[in-house]
């Protein structure tokens, strides 16, 4: 294949390499792009997996972060206010739900025709505010979406926000918000409630609430060449007024079981897994999040070098345990195999047969059968 490969796709290569040595990650990104997709039409999926799973790694705040001249700093401490990145290559969202997905496609196409949208009088979205538990695709949703406008992405810097001088923050936030209405961009807001607290609690001092106040009058200053995106955890914590300066407010939760397995799949380079494999690994993932499965299937591709024996589905389902029950160890004596046996049945809640835990945990049916049929006995 490498001699074909050569002959058939070098001028992607050629492309690829001077991208990378300019540097040019959007270049890069884009020929890797064009490449995956050739390939795939010539039956070499795997090359071309391999390649798209490159691009989507890549796709988080990428290219230059500019730190110099023309963005703003802190007065006093001369830190400055917020990065600004360009996002390269094709954008990745989260996997999330459909309606949550088709309203962040909403959000942007709007954005992008914003031109025939003024011209019929009508204003786009300019605001929107993310909320949901950590790991859910918040950040990433925000990257995505910068990417998907060909906006560079200004994220605010709270350190450097709520420097140590009280009286600066509501000044700092103004030109954070001067320098955004200047250019078309994404500004992020991560961790928004640490600005947006409710100005009746009695445990705030004056200065987060004028912080408030300020922000809901630099809020109001929104045009439609820029977007604003403000992601929390704590959306309990919002002040009510910030609510009614949003356009759009977006749940984003924990992932269901076809999310799951539709990130796991994402991962998992190869064949690693069957498709029944993947929908049983989903159902014992109940209540991670996204991120969290993130970080299983990487431990699992990682410890399939240290563990070459070991099935990787054992790995996967070892990797999940780890997070929801704190089984970690990837060895297994006997004793051990009856604990995962155990906490797997347990875990599911019943939503897997006998025969699935006996998959998962790398054992047989009459084994895991007798494990739980012991357990049920002696409780």
């Amino acid at each position: 294949m490498s001699g074909q490969l050569l002959s058939t796709y070098w001028r992607d290569i050629v492309a690829i390499i001077e991208g990378g040595l300019k540097p040019d990650p959007h270049r890069v990104s884009s020929f890797a792009d064009h490449m995956a997709k050739r390939l795939e039409d010539d039956g070499e999926t795997k090359l071309a997996r391999r390649i798209r799973r490159l691009i989507n790694e890549a796709s988080r705040p990428a290219g230059s972060i500019f730190t110099g001249q023309g963005l703003p700093a802190d007065v006093e401490s001369q830190q400055l206010l917020i990065e600004q990145f360009l996002p390269a290559g094709s954008p990745h969202y989260p996997v999330l739900p459909i309606s949550a997905e088709l309203e962040l496609r909403r959000f942007v196409e709007l954005n992008k025709r914003s031109g025939e949208l003024a011209s019929a009088g009508i204003d786009p979205p300019s605001t929107l505010l993310l909320f949901g538990p950590p790991g859910c695709g918040k950040t990433m949703a925000a990257i995505a979406m910068a990417c998907d406008l060909e906006l560079p992405l200004f994220v605010v810097r709270l350190d450097s926000l709520l420097g140590s001088f009280l009286g600066n923050s509501a000044k700092n936030l103004r030109r954070i918000f001067d320098n955004a209405l200047a250019n078309p961009c994404v500004l992020l807001m991560d961790e928004f409630d640490v600005i947006g607290k409710m100005r009746d609690d009695a445990h705030e001092v004056g200065e987060v609430k004028r912080l408030v106040g300020s922000l809901l009058q630099n809020l109001d200053r929104i045009q439609g060449k820029q977007a604003v995106i403000a992601a929390t955890n704590h959306h309990h914590m919002l002040d009510s007024a910030i609510w009614r300066r949003f356009d759009i407010t977006l749940h984003l939760q924990k992932p269901g079981r076809a999310e799951t397995a539709k990130i796991i799949q994402d991962l998992i380079p190869g064949d690693r897994l069957s498709e029944a494999e993947v929908r049983t690994v989903a159902t014992l993932s109940d209540g991670l999040t996204g991120s969290d499965i993130t970080r299983v299937v990487k431990r699992a591709l990682q410890d399939e070098f240290l563990y070459p024996d070991e099935p990787f589905l054992r790995l996967v389902t070892l990797g999940v345990l780890a997070h929801l029950r704190g089984y970690g160890s990837s060895s297994l004596n006997e004793e051990k195999k009856k604990d995962i046996i155990l906490a797997t049945h347990q875990q599911s809640g019943g939503d897997l047969t006998i025969g699935q835990i006996a998959q998962l945990v790398g054992c047989s049916h009459t084994y895991a059968h007798d494990v739980i049929r012991a357990s049920v006995k002696g409780s």
